[in-house]
């Protein structure tokens, strides 16, 4: 049944980018349990059978104006387990203010229908929950936080940049309005997107690629498009970096 469990995961991802609360909930046994405790904000709580299940979704989809599920990884754990990791981009309902979040979550199906349901803040804390080997873990957190990364640089997003970062991060850029300056700590962010304002209008990263190397690296490979502010020239090219 692995394939299919993988294949329900996947078409209640479509239904919830359809907001097609009762198409979801098809796929779920009577007796389910969806726990959104470690979750942060006014819906963190667990809920059971469809009823308060339809009552969390309908309040969810009331406070936002647009919200997507991107899958970024879609696992079969063997067993009744599916581990996903996704990233969702909504657009706050009044406020219009649009935000990246990221979770993961491991899936529960017996008999061809979802059991329990459980939210993770990241993928390191579903793979540790799941019994994987740490190796894979600090794989999965470097994903993770490289994926943060990179929105945060094309969303000019300060605070998720800071977050997902170590105190004592070094990073150098060939982007910025200093080519091959070095930016140290994590308050060096806030220079960092001044500089790379100076220099480019709508600078985008795209990643293509991303290979672990062990030991918590990651090799990365992704696509820079951006506008030179100065010379008005567009850029569209691949650009490496191991993090």
């Amino acid at each position: 049944m692995s394939r299919e469990n993988v294949e329900i995961v996947r078409r209640g991802y479509e239904a919830l980018n359809q907001r097609d609360v009762d198409q979801f909930l098809s796929y779920f046994a009577p007796e389910m349990e969806v726990d959104f405790s470690e979750s942060v904000g006014p819906f963190s709580d667990v809920y059971r059978g469809h009823a308060e299940l339809k009552t969390f979704w309908e309040s969810f989809f009331e406070a936002w104006d647009e919200i997507h599920w991107e899958i970024d990884e879609l696992r079969d754990l063997g067993g009744d387990r599916v581990l996903t990791a996704t990233h969702v981009i909504a657009r706050g309902h009044g406020s219009g203010i649009p935000t990246t979040h990221y979770h993961a979550v491991i899936w529960k199906i017996r008999g061809g229908r979802i059991r329990r349901v459980k939210f993770f803040p990241d993928k390191q804390d579903a793979l540790e929950a799941a019994g994987l080997p740490e190796q894979t873990v600090s794989a999965a957190s470097a994903e993770s936080a490289f994926r943060q990364i990179v929105d945060g640089i094309s969303n000019r997003d300060l605070d998720v940049l800071q977050a997902v970062s170590d105190p004592a991060i070094e990073y150098t850029s060939r982007f910025t309005a200093v080519e091959g300056k070095t930016y140290r700590g994590r308050s060096a962010w806030l220079d960092y997107l001044a500089d790379l304002e100076a220099a480019w209008e709508d600078f985008r990263v795209t990643i293509e690629e991303l290979v672990p190397a062990g030991e918590g690296m990651l090799m990365a490979v992704g696509r820079v498009e951006a506008l030179e502010r100065e010379s008005r020239i567009p850029i569209d090219q691949r650009v490496y970096a191991a993090w």
